[in-house]
């Protein structure tokens, strides 16, 4: 427990009471007092974490507050579970927070759970035109990916789009993360399958496909990037993964996403029929077997589903956490 925690009697028994209410939850194997946010500066004089402390308070105990290595959305360690604003004897303010470590041996397989991780789907006959109001929403940390390399990227999208700032706050960053959202009929549209309801419709979708393979081919000045192409089916956060600037493997990986968005829908629909409610399911690509399969999936109650083995040993988790916040929003 820092020294800020362990001088501030409050938060001590703060810490000690809420990690007597997680110490039943068996998805954790490990629980961690930590400092999240503090008034204390840097020289600049703005805050170590740069955060609203109330809004990071309210993320964190809303539940959806994942703990990742570096900030790789493919690789979960846990969870900050609860979190509380205190006052040092100074009388600047600090967040405290207990943190979830996931126990390796936790996961269940979505084998044992009866359910065939990749089945059998076909990409749909038809879709409707996409909606005059949507937008492509483009995330990423200025700290790690230039906000002027993102503005050129994008200057000449023919779409509306909207721009998230993201604070990952990352001890030692390892990777670029990029989160790209996108309407679910955007990925599971299969120019060589599908038609569209509407006459000239099918530009729409079209235009979006040409610029993501701009997209990935620009992708290959950065130095290790993560595009999380994230969009919602049934009420569930679906992440597909892009790993690396490998333009070939990522045309690849792109042209093989209405399959695996396909087979994600069937997935959700298939864990909903057995009772088992996933919030969110995470892809990786395979680029040996030319397919996409999913890495996880998180429960409604926390649980994670897991095609193999993705945690590690508690004693090997890395001291470079990141805690991704979201600071603001710009449209364009």
């Amino acid at each position: 427990m820092t020294t800020l925690l362990a001088d501030n009697e409050s938060a001590c028994r703060w810490v000690e009471q809420t990690k007597n209410r997680f110490s039943k939850n068996l998805m954790f194997g490990k629980l961690v007092a930590a400092v999240l946010w503090t008034e204390h500066a840097v020289q600049d004089a703005e805050p170590i974490v740069p955060a609203d402390p109330d809004v990071l308070v309210a993320q964190v105990n809303d539940g959806d507050f994942p703990l990742l290595r570096g900030h790789d959305p493919g690789a979960p360690l846990g969870k900050a579970l609860a979190a509380e604003v205190f006052v040092d004897a100074s009388g600047r303010r600090f967040v405290a927070g207990v943190l979830g470590f996931y126990r390796a041996e936790g996961c269940p397989r979505f084998a044992q759970l009866g359910l065939d991780p990749l089945p059998a789907a076909a990409s749909p006959p038809l879709l409707p035109p996409l909606n005059d109001s949507w937008k492509l929403l483009v995330a990423a940390d200025p700290r790690d990916v230039q906000p002027e390399w993102l503005d050129d990227v994008l200057r000449d999208v023919p779409f509306r789009v909207g721009r998230i700032e993201l604070s990952h706050n990352a001890a030692d960053p390892v990777s670029e993360l990029i989160r790209i959202g996108l309407p679910y009929l955007l990925v599971v549209w299969n120019p060589f399958v599908t038609e569209i309801a509407k006459e000239g419709a099918k530009d729409a979708y079209a235009r979006v496909s040409l610029w993501f393979r701009t997209f990935f081919t620009r992708l290959s000045e950065r130095h290790n990037p993560i595009v999380d192409v994230q969009s919602y089916q049934d009420g569930c956060t679906v992440s597909f993964l892009f790993r690396g600037n490998d333009v070939k493997r990522n045309y690849a990986a792109h042209d093989a996403l209405p399959m695996a968005g396909a087979q994600a829908a069937q997935l959700i629909a298939n864990m909903k029929q057995r009772g088992v409610v996933p919030k969110t399911l995470v892809y990786e690509f395979e680029a040996d077997d030319n397919r996409w399969f999913p890495s996880y999936a998180e429960l409604l109650d926390g649980t994670l589903v897991a095609h193999q083995n993705i945690l590690i040993a508690i004693e090997n988790v890395p001291s470079a956490l990141s805690l991704g916040i979201v600071r603001e929003t710009e449209q364009q």
